[in-house]
């Protein structure tokens, strides 16, 4: 828990800092992060509700519930069974200094 898997941004980050101190620096679409601006996220109604800490987005509203979106489960299983399965491979969104 509370170690965001992100798509379409970076980040790097120092664990030996004390929290809420953590983030070297963050980089969305490969620009820097820019405090003034808002950004649009998915996530999912754990995160959305608080989960793994993620206060934060608390605010947050649901655009699509479960009455009428996918199970994205099932969107997974039906990507797999189309293309014939998914090659993993470490993209270097994370990134991890200090230690």
């Amino acid at each position: 828990g509370r170690f965001a898997q992100v798509s379409g941004m970076t980040y790097v980050y120092d664990p030996s800092a004390p929290a809420g101190s953590r983030i070297v620096s963050v980089k969305v679409g490969g620009e820097d992060l820019d405090l003034n601006k808002t950004y649009k996220l998915a996530t999912n109604d754990y995160i959305l509700g608080g989960g793994d800490g993620y206060s934060a987005l608390g605010g947050g509203r649901m655009l699509i519930d479960a009455a009428n979106g996918n199970l994205m489960a099932n969107d997974v299983i039906d990507y797999v069974l189309k293309n014939g399965g998914v090659t993993a491979s470490v993209e270097g969104r994370i990134k991890t200094v200090g230690n």
